[in-house]
């Protein structure tokens, strides 16, 4: 990632913290609690239209590195 792209990452990121404040608060109670064998990590988006797509996945001892790498 370029330095230009980086500085507009983190721009964006402090606009939608505004926005959107219980996320990151979320997301620092789930870094805080770490990731262990077994953890499911879920995700759903819903449309306006009402269509809904999820996703998930169940934590593999190594997958633990990789998570912890990117809660940094």
């Amino acid at each position: 990632m370029d330095i230009t792209t980086m500085f507009k990452a983190k721009s964006a990121w402090a606009k939608f913290q505004q926005t959107h404040p219980k996320f990151p608060l979320f997301l620092e109670a789930v870094k805080n609690k770490g990731f262990s064998e077994g953890t499911e990590i879920a995700i759903a988006v819903r449309h306006p239209d009402g269509t809904e797509q999820k996703a998930g996945i169940l934590v593999r001892a190594s997958d633990i590195e990789l998570l912890n790498m990117l809660m940094k």
